[in-house]
C-alpha cells in the first residue's frame, strides 16, 4: 500500500510541466460502528475523470482515522466496507476547489439497536430544543453579551447531531474550520466549528454557515469543558 502511493506521487510528479506543483486536495476520515472507531475497507475511485485516480486504504480498529490526499479537479466516490454491514458510498468533490486546508468525511454505520437509541434521543432532543427556542431571543442575547467574555467559556457552531446521514453534501463545508465531533456525557454525537471566546465572534461565522449551507446550525458553548445552551449561561449567572 505504501509504495502504491509513492508510485502515484511519482507518476504526478513526471507528467508535471516546468515549475508546475502538484495540487491536491487533503481528506481526513473516520469510520465508526455505533458511535466507536472501528477498522474498515476503503476503496476511492474518481468518476469523472473515469480511471484516472485510484486508491485502496485501510483504517485502524483503534482510531477509525484515515487520511489521504485526492488530486483536485475531479470527483471521487469513497467507498466503505465494514463487515456485517451494507457498504456506505461517500461523493466527495474537489472541482474549482484549491488545496488549502482538509475535508471531513464521516462513515457512521449503525445497528438496528443504535439507531432506535439515536431515534429516541432525537425526538428528546428536538422537543428540547423547541422549548428553548421559546424562551431565548439571540438578538437579545447578542445585544447584552455579545462581547461578554468569561473565564473558560468558549463559544462554538453546531452543524450536525447523531451521525452524518449518507446524503450529507461534504463540499458544503469546504474552506469553513475544521469539524470537531465528539460524544458528550449524554450520549449524543455533536459536530461543531471553531472555538470563539465571544458571541459575536461565533455570530459570524454561523453567518457564513446559514448563507452557504448549513441552514440549522446554532451556537452553542463550552463552559469548563461541558456543552451549554446560551441560556444556561445567563440562568447559571456565568455571564454577568
Amino acid at each position: 500500500m505504501f509504495f502504491k502511493h509513492i508510485l502515484f506521487f511519482l507518476f504526478s510528479f513526471l507528467f508535471l510541466t516546468p515549475g508546475e506543483k502538484p495540487e491536491f486536495l487533503k481528506i481526513e476520515g473516520l469510520v465508526t460502528i455505533d458511535g466507536k472507531p472501528t477498522a474498515a475497507d476503503i476503496e476511492i475511485n474518481s468518476s469523472v475523470k473515469t480511471g484516472k485516480f485510484s486508491t485502496h486504504l485501510n483504517t485502524d480498529k483503534a482510531n477509525g482515522n484515515f487520511i489521504t490526499n485526492l488530486p483536485l479537479n475531479d470527483e471521487y466516490e469513497i467507498v466503505v466496507k465494514v463487515p456485517n454491514f451494507p457498504q456506505q458510498v461517500l461523493m466527495v468533490s474537489s472541482i474549482s476547489l484549491d488545496s488549502n486546508g482538509a475535508l471531513n468525511v464521516f462513515a457512521d454505520f449503525t445497528s438496528p439497536e443504535f439507531d432506535k437509541k439515536l431515534e429516541e434521543l432525537k425526538v428528546s432532543s428536538e422537543n428540547n430544543l423547541k422549548e428553548y427556542r421559546k424562551n431565548f431571543d439571540p438578538k437579545q442575547f447578542g445585544s447584552t453579551f455579545g462581547n461578554a467574555k468569561a473565564e473558560m467559556l468558549q463559544y462554538q457552531v453546531q452543524v450536525a447531531a447523531f451521525k452524518f446521514y449518507e446524503n450529507f453534501n461534504y463540499n458544503n463545508v469546504k474552506g469553513f474550520p475544521k469539524i470537531i465531533r465528539h460524544t458528550d456525557g449524554d450520549q449524543i454525537t455533536r459536530f461543531t466549528m471553531g472555538s470563539f471566546s465571544t458571541y459575536n465572534e461565533a455570530k459570524a461565522l454561523l453567518d457564513l454557515i446559514r448563507k452557504d449551507s448549513l441552514k440549522d446550525s446554532f451556537i452553542i458553548a463550552v463552559y469548563k469543558g461541558e456543552k451549554k445552551m446560551l441560556l444556561q449561561l445567563v440562568q447559571e449567572n456565568i455571564l454577568k
